[in-house]
């Protein structure tokens, strides 16, 4: 008897293994990511790309298709407005775009990603369009001068100077050095010229001559999510 109710409690241990094993054989044979999405978000009016920072920048927000509560997931832009992802799967989704530094896009319903390459080009209006930017050393200073074109009907906050270590550079990432200016008004009708002046002989402590920075304009609307529009990266060796 004792041997009979020893052997059930085997078979039901072993039981409880097997199914256990064949559960987990099961979600290995998921399939993994099929799929890479990729691409660039450019000013829909110029064509350039919509220069971004690192940290704190736009997100693509994106919810896939065919699940009951289905999780927001986010992937954010390269400096340069670029964009990739190569872990998604291939299927239908809804995007969102509302987190950048530009008007918010219409979200997208039923986008299609399908299995391999998927390369796509979303088209904004960025909050503040920084024209023409020129960044260049003379003398013992180094010298921006741009344009600021806002492009909505909120007050232009400020704008400023960045300098860092290396290109991720940005208004959260500006080890060096920082100049802000506070403006809170509306930019000239078709653009308004500013220069920044930065005295090399104020940061000596910091930079150095023979070592290379990386500078960067940037403007701020009191638009939307308020994030900062930028230039592109300039290098320069003192």
């Amino acid at each position: 008897m004792k041997n009979n109710k020893e052997m059930k409690k085997y078979l039901i241990a072993l039981t409880l293994c097997l199914s256990i094993f064949f559960m987990a054989c099961d979600k290995d044979n998921f399939d993994g990511p099929n799929a890479s999405f990729f691409g660039e978000i450019r000013d829909i009016d110029t064509g350039e790309l919509i220069e971004q920072e690192a940290y704190h920048g736009s997100q693509i927000k994106y919810i896939e298709g065919g699940w009951a509560n289905p999780q927001v997931q986010s992937m954010s832009f390269k400096e340069d407005g670029s964009f990739r992802n190569n872990l998604m799967f291939s299927g239908t989704y809804k995007i969102i775009l509302d987190d950048g530094n530009f008007v918010p896009l219409d979200t997208i319903f039923d986008f299609n990603i399908k299995n391999g390459d998927n390369f796509y080009v979303f088209n904004a209006q960025p909050y503040i369009r920084i024209l023409n930017a020129s960044i260049e050393q003379e003398d013992n200073k180094i010298v921006a001068r741009f344009t600021l074109e806002q492009t909505t009907i909120e007050d232009v906050r400020s704008y400023g100077l960045v300098v860092h270590t290396d290109a991720h550079v940005s208004h959260s990432i500006s080890e060096v050095a920082k100049i802000n200016k506070e403006i809170d008004r509306q930019i000239d009708l078709g653009g308004e010229n500013f220069e920044i002046e930065l005295d090399l002989s104020a940061y000596s402590d910091k930079m150095k001559k023979g070592n290379t920075y990386f500078f960067r304009v940037y403007a701020n609307s009191r638009g939307g999510t308020s994030k900062y529009n930028y230039s592109a990266v300039k290098a320069i060796t003192l």
